[in-house]
Parts: C-alpha cells; sequence; structure tokens
C-alpha cells in the first residue's frame, strides 16, 4: 500500500490530502443542508398547524359571540342586536373562507366544509326564528290589548250584576273574572319559562273561562244584561284567539331554537373543537420530533468534522512525510556527490513519481561520476608507463605535464606548443591538444548548463559534437535538464491546478457563507416574531381570565337579585291572598248592609202599617236603613279599593315573578358565557405554551445556524490559507525558465554517465516544497484548533 502510494505523482498526493478533507467537508454540508432542510419543512408544517389552530380559534371566537348576541336578542327583543348577529355570522363565514385553503387533507377539508354548511344552516334557521319571534311579539303585543278589554267588560258586567242585587250572576261573574286573571296570569308565566306544560296549563284555564262565562250569560234575565253578556262572550272569544295564536307562535320559536338553532351552534363549536384537538395533538407529536432532528444533525455533523479533522491531520502528516523525507536524503546524497564521492545510495530509486525521476536523474550523475573517476585512474597509470618507458621523451612528458598540470587545475586553454620530429611523439603531442581541445569544450558545455539550472535556467543545452564519454555527458546532462524541465513543467501545471481548484472552493464557501448568514437572520427574526406572537396570545389570556372573573361577579349578583326577586315575589303572593280574604269579608259586610236594608225596608212597611203606633218604629227603621245603605256604599267603597289593590298587586307580583324568570334565563346565560370565556382562557393558555416551544426551537435553530456560519467561515479561512500557500508554490516554480517547446513529459532514457551536478535547484525545490507543506499544515491545525 505504501509502494503504491509512493509511485503517485506529488499533485496526486497533494489532491488526496486536500480531497480527503473535502470529502468529508461536502459530507458535513450535506448533513447540514439535510438536517437544515428537514427542520424547515417540519417548521413550516408546524406554523401551518398553527396558523390553522388559530383560525379555527377564531371561528369558535366569533360562533360563541354570535349565539350570545342570538340569545340577547330572543331574551330582550333588542332589534339593534340583530346587526351584531348578522355582523358576527358574516364575519364567521369569512373565517372559515379563508380558512379553507389550509386544510388539504380530504378530512379536515371536508369537516370545514361541514361547519360551513352547517354555519349556512344556522343563519338560515336564525333569520326564521327572527321571523316567529317577531311574529311572537306581536300576538304578545296583540294579547295585552285585548286581555285588559275582556277584564273591564266582564267587571262591569259583575258589577252590574251586584248592583242590581244579583247575587248569582255577581257571583258567576266573579268566578269569570277569577278565570280570565288566571289565564292571563298563566299565559304570562309561559312567556317566562317557554314550558309546553304551562301553555297546556293556560288553554285549560281558558276552557275552564269560556265554560264560566257561558254559565254567566245564562244566568241573565234581562235584555241589558244578555247584551252585555254577549259583549263578554265577544272579547273573551276574541282574547282566546290571541292567546292560541300568541301559544303557537311563541312555541313554534322555542321549538325552532332549542330543537334546530342551539344544536347547529353547538354542533359548529364542537367539530372546530374537535379539528383543534387534533391539530394541537399532531402539534404536541411535531414539537418534540424538530428538536430531535436538529440535535441529531449537529452530532452526526460534530462527528463527521471530528473524523475529517483527525483524518486530515494524518493525512497531512503522511502526504509531508512521503514527499519531504525522500527529498531530504536526496538532497544529503547530492551534497556528498558534489564532495567526489559517489559510493553512496541514491533513495527513492524505484519510485514512479517525479521524486523518483528525480533519484534516476541523480542516479545517472552518480554513475557517470563514477566512470570519470575510473577514467582519471586509468588515465593515471597510462601516465606513470610512459613516463617508466620514455624516460628519453623528457621534453615531451614535460610539455605534457604542463598541460595536465593546467588541466588538472581546471585550466584546459594549455596546450603542447613544441614540435616534435619524432612522428609518434608529434601524432601524441597533437592527440593530447585535441584531447584537451575536446575536454574544455565539453567541460565548458556541461559547466554553463549547471550553472544555468543552477541559475533556475531550464533552457541551456548542450550542442556541441562530441564523441564517446563526451558524447555520453553531453546527453546525459542535455537528459536531466528535459527531465528537470518536465519535473518543473508538471509542478508548474499542478501548483496553478490547485491554486484554480482552491479558488473555485472559496468562490463556493462565500457563497454557502452569505447564504447562511441570511438564513441566521431570517431564523432571527422569525424568532423575534414568535416570541411577540406569544406575548400577545398570553395578554389575550390574561383578559380573558378577568372577563371570566368579572363574568362570575355578576353571575352572583345576578343570584343574589333573583332570591331578592323570590323573596318580593312570596310578598306579593300573601298580599295577594291577604286582599282576597279581606275582599270576600267585604262581600260578606255588603251582603250583610243589604239584608239589613231589606229588613228595615220590611221594618217601614210595617210601621206604615201600624199607624200612630208605628211611628217611632218607622223612625228607626229609617235610621237603620240608612246606616245599612251607608255601610254598603262604604264596604263597596272598600271593596273597590282592596279588588283594584289586588289587581295592582297581582300585576305587580306578575311583573316581579316575569322579572324573576328572565333574571334566572340571563342568569343561565350569564353562567354559559362564563363558561366559555373560561374555555377561551384555557386554550389561550395552551396556544400561548405552544408558541413558546416553537420559539425555544427557533431559537435553537439559530444558535445552531450560527455555528453553522461560524464553521464556514473558519472554512474560508482554511481555503485561503490554502490559496495562498499553493500561490507560494506557483511563485517557487516560476522561478524556473523553460523553453516554450518543452513538453510535460518526456520518454524514459537509459541511464548513462555524466558528471556531477551541481544541488542548487534541488536545494531550492526542497525549501520551497518544505516550506508550503509545513506552512499550509501549521494554518490548518491553527484555525481547526481554534474551532
Amino acid at each position: 500500500m505504501r509502494n503504491w502510494f509512493n509511485n503517485l505523482k506529488i499533485g496526486t498526493k497533494i489532491w488526496s490530502g486536500s480531497g480527503l478533507i473535502l470529502a468529508f467537508l461536502a459530507i458535513v454540508a450535506a448533513i447540514a443542508y439535510s438536517g437544515l432542510s428537514t427542520v424547515g419543512r417540519e417548521f413550516d408544517e408546524y406554523r401551518h398547524i398553527a396558523r390553522q389552530t388559530n383560525e379555527l380559534g377564531r371561528i369558535q371566537a366569533n360562533i360563541v359571540s354570535t349565539r350570545v348576541a342570538e340569545k340577547r336578542f330572543l331574551l330582550t327583543g333588542d332589534t339593534t342586536i340583530l346587526d351584531t348577529v348578522t355582523q358576527r355570522i358574516d364575519a364567521t363565514g369569512k373565517l372559515i373562507e379563508d380558512a379553507l385553503p389550509l386544510f388539504t387533507e380530504d378530512s379536515e377539508h371536508e369537516a370545514v366544509v361541514e361547519v360551513q354548511s352547517l354555519l349556512a344552516s344556522y343563519r338560515a334557521t336564525f333569520n326564521q326564528a327572527k321571523d316567529l319571534f317577531m311574529q311572537s311579539t306581536e300576538r304578545r303585543a296583540a294579547l295585552i290589548a285585548v286581555g285588559p278589554e275582556a277584564e273591564a267588560a266582564l267587571a262591569k258586567l259583575s258589577d252590574a250584576d251586584f248592583a242590581d242585587n244579583n247575587v248569582a250572576e255577581g257571583q258567576a261573574g266573579a268566578a269569570a273574572l277569577r278565570d280570565l286573571l288566571k289565564v292571563r296570569l298563566l299565559a304570562s308565566h309561559f312567556l317566562t319559562t317557554s314550558v309546553v306544560e304551562d301553555a297546556n296549563a293556560a288553554l285549560a284555564a281558558f276552557e275552564s273561562l269560556e265554560t264560566t262565562v257561558t254559565k254567566l250569560a245564562a244566568l241573565q234575565t234581562d235584555a241589558l244584561g244578555k247584551s252585555e253578556a254577549g259583549k263578554v262572550q265577544a272579547a273573551i272569544d276574541t282574547y282566546g284567539a290571541a292567546l292560541k295564536d300568541m301559544l303557537d307562535v311563541t312555541m313554534r320559536t322555542d321549538d325552532l331554537v332549542i330543537n334546530t338553532l342551539d344544536p347547529i351552534g353547538r354542533e359548529i363549536a364542537n367539530e372546530s373543537e374537535k379539528l383543534k384537538l387534533d391539530k394541537k395533538v399532531f402539534q404536541d407529536e411535531l414539537g418534540p420530533r424538530v428538536v430531535a432532528d436538529i440535535a441529531s444533525t449537529i452530532l452526526f455533523a460534530l462527528i463527521i468534522s471530528g473524523i475529517a479533522l483527525v483524518l486530515g491531520t494524518l493525512a497531512a502528516i503522511v502526504v509531508a512525510s512521503l514527499i519531504t523525507k525522500p527529498i531530504s536524503r536526496m538532497t544529503t546524497v547530492m551534497g556528498e556527490m558534489a564532495k567526489g564521492e559517489y559510493n553512496v545510495d541514491v533513495p527513492a530509486k524505484g519510485q514512479k513519481d517525479e521524486i523518483g525521476s528525480m533519484a534516476a536523474a541523480v542516479e545517472v550523475f552518480r554513475t557517470n561520476g563514477l566512470a570519470m573517476l575510473q577514467i582519471d585512474a586509468e588515465k593515471a597509470q597510462s601516465l606513470e608507463k610512459e613516463r617508466v618507458e620514455q624516460a628519453a621523451r623528457a621534453s615531451l612528458q614535460q610539455e605534457l605535464g604542463k598541460v595536465v598540470s593546467a588541466a588538472v587545475a581546471g585550466d584546459f586553454s594549455k596546450r603542447i606548443e613544441r614540435h616534435f620530429d619524432q612522428h609518434d611523439l608529434q601524432g601524441l603531442a597533437s592527440a593530447v591538444n585535441d584531447m584537451v581541445e575536446t575536454v574544455d569544450r565539453g567541460v565548458s558545455e556541461t559547466g554553463s548548463v549547471l550553472s544555468a539550472l543552477a541559475d533556475a535556467d531550464l533552457t541551456q543545452r548542450m550542442t556541441g559534437d562530441y564523441q564517446g564519454a563526451f558524447d555520453k555527458l553531453k546527453a546525459d546532462t542535455n537528459s536531466v535538464a528535459e527531465k528537470l524541465t518536465d519535473i518543473v513543467g508538471q509542478l508548474k501545471q499542478t501548483s496553478r491546478g490547485l491554486r484554480n481548484a482552491t479558488g473555485e472552493i472559496l468562490a463556493g464557501a462565500n457563497d454557502l457563507s452569505e447564504r447562511t448568514t441570511k438564513q441566521a437572520a431570517t431564523v432571527e427574526e422569525t424568532s423575534a416574531a414568535m416570541e411577540q406572537l406569544s406575548h400577545t396570545v398570553m395578554d389575550n389570556a390574561k383578559r380573558a381570565e378577568e372577563a371570566s372573573v368579572k363574568t362570575k361577579s355578576m353571575s352572583q349578583s345576578a343570584e343574589e337579585g333573583g332570591e331578592v326577586m323570590r323573596k318580593a315575589t312570596g310578598a306579593m303572593e300573601q298580599i295577594t291572598s291577604s286582599s282576597s280574604k279581606i275582599s270576600n269579608i267585604i262581600g260578606m259586610i255588603d251582603d250583610i248592609a243589604f239584608q239589613t236594608n231589606l229588613l228595615a225596608l220590611n221594618a217601614s212597611v210595617e210601621a206604615a202599617r201600624a199607624g200612630e203606633a208605628g211611628k217611632g218604629f218607622a223612625v228607626v227603621a229609617v235610621e237603620v236603613r240608612r246606616l245599612a245603605q251607608s255601610a254598603a256604599e262604604a264596604s263597596s267603597e272598600v271593596k273597590a279599593l282592596i279588588e283594584q289593590s289586588a289587581e295592582e298587586v297581582s300585576g305587580g307580583s306578575k311583573l316581579v315573578a316575569s322579572a324573576a324568570e328572565k333574571l334566572s334565563t340571563i342568569l343561565s346565560a350569564v353562567k354559559e358565557n362564563n363558561a366559555l370565556m373560561e374555555g377561551i382562557a384555557r386554550e389561550s393558555r395552551e396556544q400561548a405554551a405552544a408558541i413558546d416551544e416553537v420559539n425555544v426551537a427557533v431559537r435553537q435553530m439559530d444558535e445552531m445556524t450560527q455555528h453553522n456560519a461560524a464553521l464556514v467561515e473558519q472554512t474560508n479561512a482554511a481555503i485561503e490559507q490554502t490559496e495562498a500557500q499553493a500561490a507560494d508554490l506557483d511563485r517557487i516554480v516560476d522561478i524556473f525558465q523553460v523553453s516554450d517547446g518543452s513538453h510535460r513529459q518526456t520518454a524514459p532514457t537509459a541511464p548513462r554517465q555524466a558528471p556531477a551536478a551541481r544541488p542548487g535547484v534541488l536545494k531550492k525545490i526542497a525549501s520551497g516544497a518544505k516550506a508550503l507543506l509545513s506552512h499550509g499544515n501549521a494554518a490548518v491545525d491553527k484555525d481547526w484548533s481554534e474551532f
């Protein structure tokens, strides 16, 4: 595995380390995006459910207001309340219309449509109840107008009978008057209670009244009495028709309200409450799920980030070690070769990357150096042999020694100037001069090429015509220059590709940073809006609780008033009973006065018959008769006053009873309203608690977004440093001059002997690469530790 990695190009190694970090960065971004997308969808769903719940609450509140206004109208008959009822129904319909698009599921949509249909039924039923109630009000007014007329006609006939001393007729008239008052009392009681039994009792009492009036008419003997009796019967018939009409309309109104209108109102409220409770259950399940998704996203992001940090650090260390260690060892070897030590082991010779190519070129230098040493050794042996064998050639040897000494000193400009007559010596001298000339040119061109390499100029080449070892030296030197040109070209291309890639990554990271910042601002605004909504709902709950307290106080006051009214009704009934008893006693006194008057009249007749003897008795009889008449008149006046007082007390008692019944109805409505207000307050508190939970989730989302923004900023900083290091590498590589026609890769050549190379270029390459890798890793380590 290590050998395989060593054979990769340097750019591939660098990209493998960076690619590992980028892969984990992409995984972190994908996890964050997936988590945020999931949370965003769930938050949108939660907000949609909150809107649905809010609209259902508004529908409930409006239908409650509608029903309260409807009850007020039916209790008071105040027509000004009709506008309020109509407005509340219209407002409820508008709310249902607005809420319909929010409910997309079939069951929920059908439920809202059902509520809309129920509201239409409620509107139509209320209009029918309103029309019947207005008819009932008209019939009640007519009944109130006819009742006193019938009572007056009956009282007139009864008084006439008593005035004519028709006791039986008078008593029948009194009984009829009593039945009429009973009918009116029962009818008034029915209007207060709306109980069917009270209506039946009023009709039964009216039938008894008809029977009594028929008996009264039958007892009349004179024409005037029969005429008055006929008027009484006509008035009673008119009253009966009005009573039956009023009872029928009122009972139909009560039946429509109790059996149709009220159930529709309750069904609307129940359907809305059921929908709202279903949504609340889903809200309670969705809230913890959003929190769990946020926590899991943060956990996965942290785990992957930690793994990326560890693996990125290890990859950077491994890649840096695999690149810098061979280059450092190769620099040491080249330093030894520069000192003339060629018996060294060149590292990384088997690698197939740029370092392996450099190692192959250095091996060529080492082999050529060993070959040169071998040539020098053989040359010294040959000269020594010639000096021994050709002692006679001292002069040639001296001249040759100077040339050789100059060559050894690095001066190849010396030549054997002396001309020898001997052909072999002259040939030898010419050969030496040719050899020195060849060495001078070869070493000079080799030095020029190596000097250019030292100055980072890779365009220089050996162009002379050589043979043998110098031709091989020329080929090896040019091969080294070509290989270095290829290596530097690849490094340039790799550094520029790395810089372009880091630039694109930086642009993407900057775009991600901007979107993350905008998202953080949006989440923060959402959090502020949710807090404001929470305060508003809590204020509504407090106001509803205050209204509930005030309603309870009003209910208690109404109960106390009802108790006072019941006591007043009892006192009125006792007064009515006492008045009735006093009236009976006065009737008896009136009868006694009438009988006394008759006796005094008979006594006067008898005294007149007695003549003078009965005059005194006649005077006494006249006085007794006068006293009896005075007593009869006084009792009649007292009876009239007591009957008037009894009627007034009876009317007051009816009014008090009616007021007590209405107060009881108001008390029931107030209690129902109190229960509704308590429900509204409880629901408002639950909504406030739900909104607080949403607010907590939004704040957690805001914190996570802020953490993501910080992570993106740290990533941007790391990428900017990587881009800067790539630019540094590009500048280091740009110091090399290469020809325009150079290829990125040269064909491999067989290793040949060449002179030792100068280490300046490789030192610069090693130094630049070492600085790039160490600085880049240090920046990454620093940034990640700060994060």
